[in-house]
């Protein structure tokens, strides 16, 4: 049976080093509980608890990285826990555990997101909708989300300008009118806004 050879105390953290060569780490809850010690010989069953438990720190030690470089969606996290090698079980419990401590939110991830896609006014709703969905959100949490950031009123002094500049590219090609608004429906902006800015544009144009 496996023995506890040393104990490690970090500042989140307890590790254990076996005598088997293998390390694991606990909370500082798991360490209590099972009132864990130098020397102390990990029976079967005892052992398989205290590496339960480590799975399950590891588990959300590396959600809470993951959301260090950025918000992430539920269906984001999910997955990349599940590459991890986690258990199912693990991964919910880990979900759970960032959701009540409010580090996952799909509301918010959707307004931050819908924000930081508005900011250059190159994408439209369409597009920002689409790659949500792609995010795993569902259609509640993209809806509200869309509709509180301004997302479905598109800045058109901004379109304009994306129309502008993509005129200037194909303004020698056939039918540049065509290419400026197929442009504009890949970058997810509707039809109601494209006529509008083409409207502008061949004034403009014919000035």
């Amino acid at each position: 049976m496996p023995v506890i050879s040393k104990l490690l105390f970090n500042e989140n953290h307890v590790g254990i080093d076996l005598d088997s060569g293998e390390s694991l780490r606990v909370s500082y809850d798991v360490y209590s509980q099972y009132k864990l010690a130098s020397g102390m010989d990990l029976s079967g069953d005892l052992y398989m608890e205290v590496y339960d438990e480590s799975r399950k720190f590891e588990c959300r030690s590396k959600g809470v990285s993951y959301l260090g470089l950025r918000a992430r969606s539920v269906d984001e996290m999910k997955k990349y826990l599940k590459k991890k090698k986690f258990s199912d079980r693990d991964i919910d419990d880990t979900v759970e555990y960032l959701k009540g401590k409010g580090y996952l939110n799909d509301y918010e991830f959707a307004k931050l997101y819908t924000k930081d896609r508005m900011k250059s006014g190159k994408r439209g709703k369409d597009l920002i909708v689409r790659d949500l969905y792609r995010k795993g959100l569902g259609r509640k949490e993209i809806d509200k989300a869309i509709k509180e950031c301004g997302a479905d009123v598109p800045d058109e002094e901004a379109v304009f300008q994306l129309a502008q500049k993509k005129y200037v590219s194909v303004k020698n090609k056939d039918n540049p009118a065509a290419k400026v608004s197929n442009y504009l429906r890949q970058r997810g902006f509707d039809y109601d806004i494209i006529k509008k800015v083409l409207k502008r544009l061949g004034e403009e144009v014919e000035e």
